[in-house]
């Protein structure tokens, strides 16, 4: 099959960064794949592919090409040989095929990309089915987590351990949340206690925003511990500003993102006032609270993301802990007594 396609600039988790793709209208095999820049004749060698065969390039290739334009029109010329399903309709498409399929973390994913191309590269029609009550698998191709669940009295087993048709499941179920996020591969290791994942405890699996789009996940309990670890990070800090027999640290909702995946924040309570500080991705905040002590820094020098009221700068953005200390130092070294 030959395809001309325009690269299209997204932001993806395989470069961490900008990256240009090329999405293509049929399950393409990987090892079949032949690019080339129209018109030039010049062949451009694909760094990833995604699940369905679909070529990632990266943005510095992709500039080669633009003339440093991050709209500009290039094309290549796809040459493929398509390829079918590698599992029949009754395995994907039915209560009991995948029941029967998913039998490990390997199982899960190869089911779930398999639906994802059979809905968007084959234009099946796909059945909608909830696996143990706790993934539903919609009629796009998606595969959702299910929680807080409120299921009627006397629902048997089969509907919450089994995989059941979404209408039979919404039977017994009378409520429920929903939310897409990521589902551990079968390698990974959480790196709280050392321990490998397992279709069995997929529902304790949470992720925290390394930056750079990349995400580190975590058993539920591991991820309190990581908290705690990050509280003697900012122990550690503000000992370099404060004596921490002088502080009182209080645990606060993360208000940059209230999901159970993002880090809490904290309250500190120093002889001068309050400090509300916490991660926001890749980036830590420090707010001065009202009661915090005046003070004369503006920190006009530092090209970073800042704020305050009519006293001057009282909140900003550090890019790193030391620039933390830093921040901390030169606020409280100015304080107007």
């Amino acid at each position: 099959m030959l395809e001309i396609k325009k690269l299209n600039s997204i932001m993806s988790p395989f470069f961490g960064d900008i990256c240009v793709c090329l999405e293509l209208n049929d399950y393409a095999d990987k090892d079949t794949i032949k690019c080339k820049i129209a018109n030039l004749n010049e062949e451009i060698i694909p760094d990833k592919f995604s699940y369905d065969g679909s070529p990632y390039f990266s943005y510095d290739k992709y500039k080669k090409y633009s003339n440093g334009e991050h709209y500009a029109r290039v094309y290549v010329e796809v040459e493929y040989k398509s390829k079918e399903l590698e599992l029949p309709e009754s395995t994907f498409n039915t209560a009991k095929g995948i029941n029967d399929y998913i039998v490990d973390l390997k199982t899960l994913h190869h089911i779930m990309g398999i639906r994802h191309v059979a809905k968007s590269k084959k234009g099946i029609k796909l059945n909608e089915f909830v696996w143990k009550g706790i993934l539903y698998f919609d009629q796009f191709g998606q595969t959702m987590y299910l929680y807080d669940q409120k299921y009627i009295n006397d629902t048997p087993n089969k509907i919450k351990y089994g995989t059941v048709d979404y209408n039979t499941f919404r039977f017994y179920c009378e409520g429920y949340c929903g939310t897409f996020r990521a589902i551990p591969d079968q390698d990974e290791v959480c790196p709280e206690c050392g321990k490998v994942w397992s279709i069995d405890n997929i529902i304790d699996y949470v992720t925290i925003d390394q930056g750079n789009y990349k995400r580190i996940g975590y058993h539920k309990e591991c991820l309190k511990s990581h908290n705690r670890e990050q509280l003697k990070e900012f122990e550690n800090i503000f000992s370099k500003v404060y004596n921490l027999s002088e502080l009182k640290f209080t645990v606060i909702p993360n208000e940059y993102c209230s999901c159970e995946k993002c880090a809490s924040w904290f309250m500190i309570s120093t002889p001068d006032g309050d400090i509300k500080i916490g991660w926001r991705k890749r980036v830590i905040s420090i707010e001065w609270l009202d009661n915090y002590k005046r003070f004369t820094e503006t920190f006009v020098s530092e090209d970073v993301t800042k704020g305050g009221n009519l006293d001057g700068v009282r909140n900003i953005h550090a890019w790193s802990v030391e620039k933390v200390v830093e921040y901390l130092n030169r606020a409280k070294k100015s304080i107007i007594e």
